[in-house]
Order: C-alpha cells, then structure tokens, then sequence
C-alpha cells in the first residue's frame, strides 16, 4: 500500500512538473487594453472593429468584467498587431502592468 502511494505522489509531482512553465504565461489586464487603446488613439469602437469584438464587449472588459479566453486573444491581437508591446510589472523597479509602443502608428516602422 505504502509503495502505491509513494508512485502515485511521484506520478502527479512529474506531471505537475510538465507544465510549470504555464504559470509565466503573461495575462492581458483590463486596465493594459485601455492603456493601449489610449496610446494608440483609438476609440472602443477603433478597437472593437479591428478586434471583431463589440463595442459593448470591450466596455465591459475595460471596466473589470470578465471575458472569454478567445475574446481576450482577439484583442490582444488587435493591439499587437498595431504595435503595443504589453508590460507584465513583474521586473525590477516596476511601476506595475503597463503597455509600450513598439511601433509609432502611422510610421510604417
């Protein structure tokens, strides 16, 4: 009984081993896609038509509620592919989760 025990704690030590690096999976904040919608210049409506989100969906998610995975995902997208870079704040000094512009709109870097 006891060597049954000891294989099956070493079973699932090695399977929750397998995936320890999904806890460094950074997460898109509501606060970061109002961060990013705001230096980029763009409306909830600018976002929502470029993300193939409502405009409603994104208040909603702006403001704290929450969303669906894939939701999540097309927004990021959207941002991404206009040249946010998102800021996780978990660096030395950090001022917190914040965003950066990698690209200026309307550049064409």
């Amino acid at each position: 009984m006891s060597l049954y025990l000891y294989s099956v704690h070493i079973h699932i030590r090695i399977r929750f081993r397998v995936n320890t690096y999904l806890y460094k999976v950074h997460k898109m904040r509501a606060v970061q896609v109002k961060m990013a919608r705001a230096a980029l210049g763009w409306g909830v409506r600018d976002l929502a038509a470029k993300s193939g989100i409502t405009a409603n969906t994104v208040n909603r998610i702006e403001n704290g509620a929450d969303a669906k995975q894939s939701t999540m995902d097309a927004l990021e997208q959207a941002l991404v592919a206009a040249g946010v870079t998102f800021i996780d704040g978990d660096y030395a000094g950090s001022g917190g989760p914040g965003v950066r512009l990698t690209n200026q709109p309307g550049t064409g870097d």
